[in-house]
Formats: C-alpha cells, structure tokens, sequence
C-alpha cells in the first residue's frame, strides 16, 4: 500500500510483508520456504484472528476503570499517587491532627513524615514503572516492602519525644488496636488506585503494598498521639506487614490456581 492509494492492506499483502520480515529470522528463502503451519502468523486466517485477538484486547483494556489515566505517560500516572498522599496527609491535618501537635516537635514530624513520603515515592516508581523498562527481580521488590516496613518500625524505636498524656500500650494487644484497623482501611483504596493506574509490570502489587502501607502510616502519623514503641510497633508497623501478607498469599493462590 502506498501512501496515494488511501486504501486499505489486503491480506495477501500482509502475508507477503510478513513473510518478508520474518523469512530471514527463521532462514527461509523463496527457494527453500518452509511448510505452513496452523499457528503461521502469515496465514490469511491467522491474520484474521490476530486482528480479533488484539480488538478484544484493546477494548477489555478500554472497560477497565481508570483507562484514560493508564493511558497517560509515567510520570504523569505517579504524579495521581502522589496527589492521593498529599491529600490524604493534608486532610488528616485539617480534620484530625494528633492531640499532641503542641507538644511534638514540628521538626521532627516533618523529618518523619517527610521519609515516610520519600520511601512512598520510590514504591510508587517500582509499582507504575514503565512497561518497557527490564522486570525488576522478586527479591529486590520484596526487600522493597520490607524495606517500608522497617522505616515504620525504626521510626517506632526512637526516643519518645515527649512525656506528656502517654496512652497505656497493651502490648501484644495492640495486634488489633484501632490504628491497625484504621490503617489497613485507609491503605486499601490507595493500594486499589495504584493498582489501577498499573498497566500490568511483574511483581507492581508487591510495591504497590509497601506504598499504600506508607500512606497508612503517614495518616497515623498525622493522627495518633500514642509515642510508645509497643504501639508504633504492633499498631503502625502491622499495617505494611498485613498488606504484603496478603499480597504475598494472593500470589501463592494465583500460581497455584494457574498450575492446576
């Protein structure tokens, strides 16, 4: 077809560029080309269902929510994650700012918030990377979470940073304290929307939990006023824990479900 003719490519047209671009990869010549086979892309019924199979790809694509936004380019996908943060952590501090916020000092909740944000960045980049980059390994993207984990958890060992109006942690009971609840609850729906914005790159909801893990936190962070370690421990960092728990044995569930 040339650029005059304004018509559409035949079939047979197709067959002849295929064959044309792939005769040298598989060795074939014009003497010596090899026997057609159910599967030869080259054949005008295959070509014909190639069609198909791609419409129907495409337009499953079009059904999902969100797929003008998945449409958009990379950065643009990230900066939406980032934007469910800022507002998340800006209406935590507006409605519901931690009963200690005279006593903590602003320094060192920015400086906390602020890695928490930094680390919620770098999941985000590994969830929504681009399709076309190289597949990061699993251990890398699981030391990843792990690795948000831990910033919650290091953060719950530091020094108290004041003595006034402490709660009574419960110790092991803080397993299921409010703010492990709340802060599954509040991780969920940012996990669902990164979720959405992924256009399918190995191993995303894996990041994509360490992520909405950090969000949780950084709205406990805004909220909670309870400074003892057994709670930051077993309330706040559970949060991330849960999350890759679950992603983790969907996982398992999902190999073995395509094996069987």
């Amino acid at each position: 077809m040339t650029e005059t003719d304004g018509q559409p490519m035949h079939d047979d047209d197709l067959r002849v560029l295929l064959q044309t671009a792939l005769g040298p990869v598989h060795g074939l010549s014009d003497a010596d080309e090899a026997p057609a086979t159910p599967d030869d892309p080259t054949q005008p019924g295959a070509l014909e269902d190639l069609r198909m199979r791609v419409a129907a790809g495409v337009a499953a694509e079009d059904a999902r929510p969100l797929a003008t936004l998945r449409q958009r380019p990379t950065w643009q996908r990230q900066l939406v994650g980032v934007g469910a943060l800022v507002l998340l952590v800006g209406t935590t501090f507006v409605a519901m700012p931690r009963e200690d916020l005279a006593l903590y000092p602003v320094w060192r909740l920015v400086l906390e918030l602020g890695t928490y944000a930094l680390a919620y960045m770098l999941c985000l980049l590994v969830a929504l990377r681009g399709a076309h980059l190289p597949s990061l390994s699993p251990r890398v993207t699981y030391a990843l979470a792990t690795g948000a984990i831990a910033l919650v958890g290091l953060v719950g060992l530091l020094p108290a940073p004041h003595e006034h109006g402490e709660h009574v942690s419960r110790g092991l009971a803080e397993l299921l304290s409010p703010c492990a609840v709340v802060g599954v609850m509040v991780a969920l729906p940012v996990y669902a929307l990164v979720r959405l914005l992924d256009r399918g790159s190995s191993l995303s909801a894996v990041a994509a939990a360490g992520a909405a893990g950090l969000a949780g936190n950084s709205l406990l962070q805004m909220h909670c006023a309870n400074t003892q370690s057994a709670h930051m421990l077993l309330g706040h960092a559970a949060v991330g824990v849960w999350l890759l728990l679950g992603v983790a044995l969907a996982r398992v569930a999902e190999r073995r479900s395509a094996r069987a």
